[in-house]
């Protein structure tokens, strides 16, 4: 089953059995992992057969598909033969008997033996290591004071660093990796505006609220800013670029960023947002991917 996942290709040759009550249904391979895409169950483990139960009636048919194999009936003859492909005994059985279904046989059973094998490559001991300055807190600083010997670290310690981008810091970090996963990493913005035109995703932008669900100079993600239904300007610029980009990866789409006032171009038109998050950016993101930001 892991391999049927792993080469879809292979799927359209085989199917699965239900048996249920005295009576034995089957779907196809590639009906079953569809369901098993959108389900907590899967083909290879115990929870199989639950998954077989939300199987709706209509995919099943009463009757074996003939131009398929059965995989309970492969599971079954690899057991009775005692087959171990890996360890190369049986391969010409299994081929054999796979033959009848299978035009490339030979190609599927070398696949099958190659996704069974695995070269561990472990890490090699010849690393050199870069030493950080050590964190050093105490419990008896307060918020403010344990934030200022943070950033007092940043130089010092890379933990240090990244931890203020995950906080969103943008008023002391590179907008770029954040402008990045904005457009690139954010699509429950774009399936909540996907039948929505352009200008309708401006107006819906308009109707939220317009402030930020973080503090001072920390900004949401689109997707964040989507499933809290309110926004500071910049946040509302970065998630209608995100569809635009989504819809059309050729455009060019530029934001600027001017203190309250946050214009974002593309296609000839401008929609506008406010801003109280006091930057001053200019960003434009190009038709090939790459992302151009200045002050």
């Amino acid at each position: 089953a892991n391999f049927l996942r792993d080469r879809g290709m292979y799927q359209k040759y085989f199917q699965f059995c239900h048996h249920r009550r005295g009576q034995s249904k089957f779907v196809k391979a590639e009906k079953l992992f569809s369901y098993e895409h959108g389900s907590n169950f899967r083909i290879a483990d115990e929870t199989y057969e639950r998954l077989l139960d939300e199987v709706a009636i209509e995919d099943y048919s009463l009757y074996k598909y003939s131009e398929r194999m059965c995989c309970e009936e492969l599971r079954t003859f690899v057991e009775y033969e005692g087959l171990d492909i890996a360890a190369g005994y049986g391969v010409d059985k299994l081929r054999d008997y796979l033959k009848r279904v299978l035009p490339d046989a030979d190609e599927f059973v070398s696949s099958l033996r190659e996704f069974l094998h695995t070269d561990p490559m472990l890490p090699g001991g010849d690393k050199s290591f870069n030493n950080s300055e050590p964190i050093v807190l105490s419990n008896d600083l307060s918020h403010g004071e344990v934030i200022e010997y943070l950033r007092s670290m940043r130089g010092k310690n890379e933990t240090v660093d990244l931890a203020f981008y995950a906080l969103r810091d943008m008023g002391s970090c590179k907008w770029e990796p954040f402008v990045k996963a904005a457009v690139e990493r954010n699509p429950v913005s774009i399936d909540a505006t996907c039948d929505l035109s352009i200008e309708d995703v401006r107006r819906w932008l308009g109707r939220m609220v317009n402030e930020s669900i973080y503090e001072g100079q920390r900004l949401a993600q689109p997707d964040e800013a989507a499933n809290f239904h309110r926004a500071d300007g910049v946040e509302k610029a970065l998630l209608l670029a995100n569809v635009i980009r989504s819809r059309n990866e050729e455009s060019e789409v530029e934001i600027v960023i001017d203190k309250q006032d946050i214009v974002v171009k593309s296609g000839g038109k401008e929609h506008r947002f406010v801003s109280c998050k006091g930057f001053n950016k200019h960003i434009l993101l190009k038709p090939d991917g790459g992302i151009k930001i200045e002050e």
